[in-house]
């Protein structure tokens, strides 16, 4: 990265650990930013699944295991797979024009900082670093006019049986228009340097960007800092189920009531989050219609699906929907 000596090139550092703020901080920063300035964005969340904007979050990740044990779940605004945040991940956004802010350049900036700490580390395919066959970084992009966005994670100590614990498909599904993640053994880099931590990574890397860009104004923000009311609705929109849910792409399962053979298979299409056409062998066609007719437009849940599709056939023409059902759709409000 050439040294460019410019005014307004601003590093925030979070003092929140909420995701819902910090993404909401983020996209806002993005939002805002001229197409002439240049911005850097450190936080960290605490243990919370972060996916892209156009994955499917039944597809990626654990929601009943999440939401039992407390682990957030949130869709951001940019691009890119499924992570798992905790305090030992290091988030950093870069923001600036898309033509002086390539990705190799922000990719070769984490590099330097990172060979520099004795860490022996390479780029992989577009933007993941890896140390030998294991990844530790990967990055997400978002780009608005003649402004980009890239965000790179950095795995320092975070607790790694959490991650694949939680990234893990709930569903399976028989097709999908949503972009699913590249999955890859991944590795912290406290396991090569083990004094390493997230405060010392950052530190690090903002004493690399002081020498790249001299004029560099460093600030840490929490709530009420920035744009409170425009964080404010960014936030309201992160913890929407629209946003988190009714945005997933397309898709399609094929759902049994239970696993003997001779059980009906159900095929049903989803969209925006909720269900939209139903289709089954060996059931009339009226009992059919009238399963799509209780059915079309309902939130998908796959955990009660079953219960409620059984509902549905063993008290026609009167549907009900049983206490489970409620109790269990709580779960992904």
């Amino acid at each position: 990265m050439s040294k460019v000596l410019h005014n307004d090139t601003e590093v925030y550092i979070s003092r929140e650990n909420d995701p819902q703020f910090n993404l909401a901080l983020e996209e806002v920063l993005f939002n805002e930013i001229r197409s002439d300035q240049r911005r850097f964005l450190f936080y960290v969340n605490r243990p919370s699944v972060i996916i892209g904007k156009h994955q499917n979050p039944w597809t990626e990740c654990s929601l009943d295991k999440m939401a039992e044990n407390g682990i957030g779940f949130f869709r951001r605004f940019s691009g890119g797979g499924t992570v798992y945040h905790d305090l030992g991940n290091l988030n950093l956004s870069f923001m600036g024009p898309v033509s002086h802010n390539a990705t190799d350049s922000n990719l070769k900036l984490a590099l330097k900082h990172i060979r520099s700490i004795g860490v022996e580390a390479y780029q992989k395919d577009k933007s993941d670093l890896f140390m030998g066959n294991q990844k530790f970084s990967g990055s997400a992009f978002a780009i608005k006019k003649d402004k980009i966005l890239h965000h790179m994670t950095f795995l320092v100590s975070t607790d790694l049986a959490h991650l694949k614990n939680w990234l893990k498909p709930m569903i399976e599904v028989a097709k999908s228009n949503g972009l699913v993640s590249r999955r890859a053994e991944v590795m912290n880099l406290s396991e090569v340097k083990p004094d390493l931590n997230v405060a010392g990574m950052r530190e690090g890397l903002i004493s690399l960007l002081k020498k790249e860009f001299p004029i560099l104004t460093v600030r840490e923000v929490g709530v009420g800092d920035i744009s409170p009311s425009a964080v404010d609705v960014e936030q309201k929109k992160m913890k929407s189920w629209d946003w988190r849910y009714g945005n997933t792409p397309d898709f399609k399962i094929r759902h049994r009531l239970n696993n003997k053979s001779d059980s009906p298979e159900f095929y049903i299409s989803i969209h925006r989050g909720k269900i939209k056409t139903i289709r089954v062998d060996n059931i009339d066609h009226i009992r059919v219609k009238q399963l799509q007719n209780e059915l079309q437009g309902l939130r998908f849940n796959p955990l009660t699906l079953s219960s409620k599709i059984e509902d549905i056939l063993n008290n026609l023409p009167k549907a009900f929907v049983s206490p489970d059902w409620e109790a269990q759709a709580k779960l992904f409000n």
